[in-house]
């Protein structure tokens, strides 16, 4: 899952309500790619969720694409525990053709990924007509932020290689390590996952 100022990914997947409700369990298939463990769906009122982000303030934002917006806040995530944790909350825009029922469905099952390199998706709100996703923090932003550095007013292609003031551009040995772990992602989510978890545009 990858893409925007959350962390890696812009949305969860989207597999079909009759895949996600056919079984929420997960298979290993020797991946070596971590454990998996299911987690309960964690639903968040509209109310806690604009209570935390100070009413979805712009002080917030951390950015926004075509799925949504994306706000900073902190939650208590473990009923059992008072500490609060930092969380990405992605207000989904309006308008989609997806019901409530079949939201929920696909969030409880995508809260059962787990792998190191995906974002978890820690819980959800269903409301009216609002759709909203929070998963967990990402402290160093969006992985594109990284990967393009922005191009110098100049047009010296040379100096942006170089990086720009607090962010050096990154080596080339760091930019296969990240789409290998990439590709083991995926290859989790189509493989090692029951039913396999497809993006689609």
């Amino acid at each position: 899952c990858a893409g925007d100022a959350a962390g890696r990914p812009c949305s969860p997947s989207s597999p079909s309500s009759q895949a996600a409700e056919t079984s929420m369990s997960l298979r290993r298939r020797g991946d070596g790619s971590g454990s998996v463990a299911g987690r309960a769906a964690r639903k968040f009122t509209l109310e806690q969720l604009s209570a935390a982000t100070d009413g979805f303030s712009a002080s917030n934002l951390l950015g926004q694409g075509g799925f949504g917006r994306v706000y900073r806040c902190r939650l208590r995530l473990d009923d059992d525990d008072d500490a609060l944790t930092p969380v990405a909350v992605k207000q989904l825009c309006r308008g989609g053709a997806q019901g409530s029922r079949e939201f929920v469905v696909e969030c409880a099952m995508l809260m059962t990924l787990r792998h190191p390199n995906l974002v978890s998706l820690v819980g959800y709100c269903a409301q009216a007509q609002e759709r909203l996703l929070v998963y967990e923090l990402l402290p160093r932003g969006s992985l594109d932020a990284h990967l393009f550095l922005p191009l110098p007013a100049n047009g010296d292609l040379s100096a942006q290689a170089q990086g720009n003031g607090d962010r050096p551009a990154l080596e080339w040995n760091t930019r296969v390590r990240i789409a290998h772990g990439a590709a083991r992602a995926l290859r989790y989510l189509h493989e090692a996952v029951s039913p396999p978890v497809i993006y689609a545009t």
